[in-house]
C-alpha cells in the first residue's frame, strides 16, 4: 500500500510540475 501511495504522489508531483511549466 505504501508503494502505491508513493507512486501516486510521484505522479501528482510530475503533473504539477508540468502544469507549472505550462503556466510559465
Amino acid at each position: 500500500a505504501l508503494r502505491l501511495l508513493t507512486v501516486i504522489v510521484n505522479s501528482v508531483q510530475i503533473e504539477d510540475d508540468k502544469w507549472k511549466r505550462l503556466s510559465r
